[in-house]
């Protein structure tokens, strides 16, 4: 799994992307957009917990990697997910909590990547953040489908 957020300081709302690949499961490109902050690593954590209920009640997945370019996100959910005490995320980390609970059966990794490497699902994830950022601050939020069409295309023929 990759994920990715994107915001700008001059505008309210964040970007969500996330790309679920491999484990026997089909491509799923999904992006979403969060209107109501511009917090870079609450959209961070936000594209995780996303991309992570999405791979909820499949019980052949053993082990999700979650890839992310955001080295505060993985840190701060490493933490989390070991049960060490977080603080500072607000609601998030309450529902980053219950969705531990539903998550148990699989086993979670939280890796950094580093970001614009080259890597295609980075890329991806990246574009998908970017993309429905921007239609949403333009009010073109209608056009994410179009988006994900696109990215899942380009992700097929890569």
């Amino acid at each position: 799994m990759y994920t990715d957020a994107s915001a700008t300081a001059s505008r309210t709302g964040v970007g969500l992307g996330w790309v679920i690949v491999g484990g026997g499961l089909p491509l799923r490109v999904k992006c979403r957009f969060l209107p109501n902050t511009n917090h870079i690593l609450i959209g961070e954590v936000m594209a995780i917990m996303y991309g992570l209920k999405s791979v909820v009640g499949v019980p052949e997945l053993g082990t999700v990697v979650v890839r992310s370019d955001s080295k505060g996100a993985v840190r701060l959910l490493t933490k989390c997910w070991k049960g060490e005490n977080v603080r500072g995320m607000g609601g998030c980390h309450e529902e980053f909590q219950q969705l531990l609970v539903k998550t148990r059966q699989l086993d979670v990794r939280f890796e950094w990547v580093k970001g614009h490497n080259g890597n295609v699902f980075n890329e991806a994830v990246d574009r998908l953040a970017m993309g429905t950022r921007r239609n949403h601050q333009m009010d073109l939020g209608h056009l994410d489908s179009e988006l994900v069409a696109r990215v899942t295309e380009d992700l097929k023929h890569s």
